[in-house]
């Protein structure tokens, strides 16, 4: 597969003022949004058959700024990212989200032990992938150790995930009471 290059960013300047009363335009700024909808790259871009008032390449220009401007700059590291989120991108990662939490289709097939066992897990989970986010490091398998012997803390990564998965596990105590 070959893929081609884009315009570059300096033939921006070119445009100059014209590109900035362009994202006011509403043929313009509905392309755009048309253009980010589903991210389209140049190859999709220079092919769309849309009579503008300007070329397909000053329209890239456009909307290579307009993806600019809404981005959210990140260094992971010495490596810089560039994110821009569209709605596209948003909506799948709540899908994601939604399921990757789990969930229980029809819990009243499980047994109460079967519930108190899926709710244990879940709160170990947490607890681990909270406290990882948080900075504790230590591997999966040695914090489900720690949580499933219950023992005491031997450093302050081992102590966040006992604290976290003990806050949580008092929370749903408490709100399965209420």
């Amino acid at each position: 597969m070959n893929i081609k290059r884009p315009p570059s960013k300096g033939k921006l300047s070119k445009i100059g003022k014209k590109s900035i009363n362009l994202f006011f335009d509403e043929q313009i700024s509905s392309l755009i949004d048309f253009c980010n909808r589903d991210y389209l790259y140049w190859d999709q871009v220079k092919n769309l058959n849309i009579e503008m008032k300007i070329s397909n390449q000053d329209f890239w220009q456009i909307l290579k700024l307009n993806r600019s401007l809404n981005s959210k700059h990140i260094k992971f590291g010495k490596y810089a990212f560039s994110l821009c989120n569209t709605d596209k991108i948003i909506r799948q990662l709540h899908e994601l989200d939604m399921g990757l939490g789990g969930s229980i289709k029809n819990i009243s097939t499980l047994s109460e032990k079967e519930k108190d066992f899926y709710i244990l897990s879940s709160l170990k989970e947490e607890a681990i992938a909270s406290s990882k986010m948080e900075g504790a490091t230590t591997t999966r398998k040695l914090a489900k150790e720690i949580l499933r012997k219950e023992e005491k803390p031997t450093d302050i990564h081992s102590q966040m995930i006992i604290n976290n998965y003990n806050t949580m596990k008092y929370l749903v105590e408490k709100n399965l009471k209420i």
